[in-house]
């Protein structure tokens, strides 16, 4: 992706237009504008990024972020960073749609793994939560573990389980479903060079 390029996740009402992507930054950071529609939820639940920071800038609406288990809400003006290691969520409760400029250092592969869990989405690969099929969830997670991880299952059953699920689905032909969300052009909620973030996008009434 480039930046002017725009990506949505239909199930959980989240957008985002890239304004610097790491290919023109040499992988130092993402930088998106950021939108959230009401109701909207981040797909999979409480999860940490071991290796990057994420930086948040409230430019309009209210959203409530829970980090290392403690609650905040977030209006304009608001900025928060979470660190490297902590463990976080975020949901829109109010009526208005959020748009933050959010900011991730380093890019690591981050911006791939957000296409595929937002592509999975907006194909019905998930439940209502976000969460993929047990094996396209192991091929996902075992190749971007360095980028996310997610609280359940429990990490030990993912280092356990995970690889040979992830072997599975890779003998099963599922790798060209992940490869398939990394290009724009065949990406099912993705377009290239739309140059703003799109209106009402969620499928499923807010929740």
């Amino acid at each position: 992706m480039r930046a002017g390029d725009a990506v949505w996740n239909p199930l959980t009402g989240e957008k985002a237009l890239l304004v610097e992507s790491p290919e023109e930054n040499g992988g130092a950071r993402i930088v998106s504008d950021f939108g959230v529609e009401s109701g909207g939820f981040v797909p999979g639940g409480e999860h940490v990024h071991d290796n990057c920071a994420e930086h948040f800038e409230v430019r309009q609406g209210e959203i409530t972020f829970v980090v290392d288990g403690e609650e905040r809400t977030l209006g304009p003006g608001d900025e928060a960073t979470v660190q490297p290691g902590s463990w976080h969520r975020w949901w829109n409760a109010g009526e208005d749609e959020v748009l933050i400029r959010t900011r991730v250092e380093p890019a690591l592969q981050l911006g791939e793994a957000i296409l595929v869990i937002w592509g999975l989405c907006a194909d019905g690969h998930t439940n209502s939560e976000g969460r993929p099929s047990p094996l396209l969830g192991a091929l996902l997670l075992t190749r971007y573990r360095r980028e996310i991880r997610y609280r359940q299952p429990p990490d030990i059953a993912q280092r356990v389980l995970f690889p040979p699920l992830a072997a599975l689905a890779r003998r099963r032909g599922l790798e060209a479903t992940i490869e398939r969300y990394l290009d724009v052009a065949s990406h099912p909620s993705a377009a290239a060079g739309l140059g703003h973030l799109p209106r009402q996008i969620m499928s499923l009434p807010a929740r």
